[in-house]
């Protein structure tokens, strides 16, 4: 099973290659435009993507998160084409987490992703041949609905090499039933899966504790995933700190995966 971080901030790249070098890791996911303080260069490009033999670039458009209510082929396209440039067989993430909006998509919304999705997989194919595409993960948390895009989206998710679920707990897996809803969602493409972020949210838990608990989530589910990326390395701190597990949790995951 393929194994690593999710990028969003390092000062220093050197903290980034120590992190990568932690048994059993052997892949990055990056979003693209975040992860440096002043912004990535080529010369921190080809860094980054040397420092792991397998490399996620999710795109910034389409993010939920980020108040996306729609995704731009033409900026995934933009977004990409310098990480392509570098390192032809990355996996592409496209979009993230759609349905995570204060206001859920209406159903012309829906099917408007749908077009934009398939518009952005096909032009993907021709200007990135070498690449994988990542059907973009759900948020599962309760109150985001998420069964009406799943089913409309489907077709345009089975074009895609793979498919992204993402799994959130407060102290224990499941203990939202986060991860069961999004494999069972998953499941129905047909696609390996990528579980693209995995975290716990519980202040009070060390570094260690998480990374142990992420071990036995992904031993449990071994022979099920194409690999697991966790959310999220931050040495910066400024967002969601309380999911920064810190080198001990980082040795305690890829430990946890050797025994």
């Amino acid at each position: 099973m393929h194994l690593g971080p999710l990028l969003t901030n390092v000062g220093d790249m050197d903290l980034l290659d120590t992190c990568l070098a932690t048994p059993m890791f052997d892949t990055l996911k990056i979003v693209a435009g975040w992860g440096v303080n002043h912004g990535w260069a080529t010369e921190t490009r080809a860094f980054a993507l040397a420092c792991a033999p397998i490399t996620i670039v999710r795109t910034r458009s389409g993010d939920g998160c980020a108040g996306h209510r729609t995704l731009d082929p033409q900026h995934v396209l933009e977004e990409i084409a310098p990480w392509y440039a570098l390192k032809r067989r990355i996996w592409i993430e496209i979009g993230n987490e759609p349905n995570n909006l204060p206001t859920a998509l209406s159903e012309a919304e829906i099917w408007g992703w749908r077009y934009y999705l398939i518009g952005a997989i096909d032009a993907c194919r021709r200007a990135f041949p070498k690449a994988k595409i990542i059907a973009p993960a759900m948020t599962q948390t309760r109150g985001f609905p998420s069964e009406r895009f799943y089913s409309v989206c489907l077709d345009a998710f089975k074009r895609c090499d793979a498919v992204a679920v993402h799994a959130y707990a407060h102290k224990a897996f499941d203990d939202d039933g986060q991860f069961k809803r999004a494999m069972a969602q998953a499941a129905a493409c047909g696609k390996p899966i990528w579980l693209s972020e995995v975290g716990i949210n519980e202040p009070t838990m060390s570094g260690a504790e998480k990374g142990r608990a992420y071990a036995q989530l992904l031993r449990e589910q071994a022979g099920r995933l194409v690999g697991a990326t966790y959310y999220h390395l931050n040495t910066k701190l400024d967002i969601d700190p309380q999911y920064h597990i810190g080198p001990a949790g980082d040795a305690a995951l890829g430990n946890g995966l050797r025994i």
